[in-house]
């Protein structure tokens, strides 16, 4: 992990589950970091989980199939983010048969093969993040 990026997670809906989830580069670093430019699709860079109150995983996002436009060894493929910059994208999940009842979801993104090139290292980023989420009827 990381300790210079953080992930932020806001949900916007329960059913579907929408959710913003960007990286952070706090406000007050030391200076800018590299990031993926890629997020998507769910289930490569960004991990989905609800789990139940005895902790018992209800949902989970499954490793997709995708080839990137981008490629990891090049510099076009990363975003440079100031202190106190974000770089996201919104998610949409169904939830399927997971009852209405309170929840936690576990949000991990990872940066898979993209760990920098030569001149811009980022190196393996796994952040997590988890929060309440409360499904209604």
């Amino acid at each position: 992990m990381v300790a210079d990026r953080d992930l932020l997670v806001h949900v916007l809906t329960a059913r579907p589950l929408r959710l913003h989830v960007a990286l952070l580069n706090p406000d007050g670093a030391a200076g800018p970091v590299w990031v993926p430019r890629l997020l998507r699709p769910l289930g490569a860079f960004v991990r989905l989980a609800v789990l139940d109150g005895a902790g018992e995983t209800r949902f989970e996002t499954t490793e997709p199939k995708f080839k990137p436009k981008l490629r990891p060894e090049d510099d076009e493929s990363y975003l440079s983010l100031e202190p106190g910059y974000s770089h996201g994208a919104i998610f949409e999940a169904e939830l399927g048969e997971v009852a209405a009842g309170a929840y936690t979801l576990r949000v991990t993104y990872r940066t898979l093969d993209y760990r920098g090139s030569p001149d811009r290292p980022v190196g393996e980023v796994t952040l997590t993040e988890e929060s309440e989420l409360v499904i209604g009827d």
